[in-house]
């Protein structure tokens, strides 16, 4: 995940599409894992202008850690 959010940031967004996927396991994802992995796809589409899929993957993120009032 960490090399995924480095390819958005170095804007090598091709790269940054498959990193997810590479790095899978076996064992379920934890949920800061998942909450980081929406935000990354949420930033990724942004950045391509992909405005609404940015949306759904942030609204994600939210709902798996709503803000605490």
């Amino acid at each position: 995940m960490a090399l995924g959010q480095m390819n958005i940031r170095l804007r090598r967004l091709e790269r940054c599409r498959r990193c997810p996927h590479e790095g899978r396991r076996s064992d379920p994802p934890k949920k800061e894992d998942r909450l980081f992995l929406f935000f990354v796809k949420g930033e990724l589409a942004e950045r391509q202008k992909h405005y609404e899929p940015a949306e759904q993957f942030f609204r994600q993120a939210l709902e798996l850690d709503p803000p605490t009032p």
